[in-house]
């Protein structure tokens, strides 16, 4: 549900609160597409707090952060 409201909406907010939700479920993979979805709407009220999560779950995973929107490409952010 809170996915197709976040599709629908004209910010990335939505995607940071399910972004947030993964988290707490270490759901860390799922976290980091869902930052990604948020920084690439857009339209963000708190940028800084959605690149700043990037890069947290980033380093969780032991990755590069990947730019917006690379996180729907598989291989993205990894070192090799």
């Amino acid at each position: 549900m809170i996915k197709a409201l976040a599709r629908k909406t004209s910010t990335g907010d939505l995607y940071l609160c399910m972004a947030k939700q993964h988290l707490g479920n270490h759901e860390w993979g799922l976290a980091l597409q869902a930052v990604d979805r948020a920084l690439t709407k857009g339209s963000l009220s708190d940028v800084t707090e959605a690149q700043n999560l990037m890069h947290s779950i980033a380093s969780l995973l032991g990755i590069t952060p990947p730019e917006p929107s690379a996180a729907q490409n598989p291989g993205f952010g990894v070192d090799h």
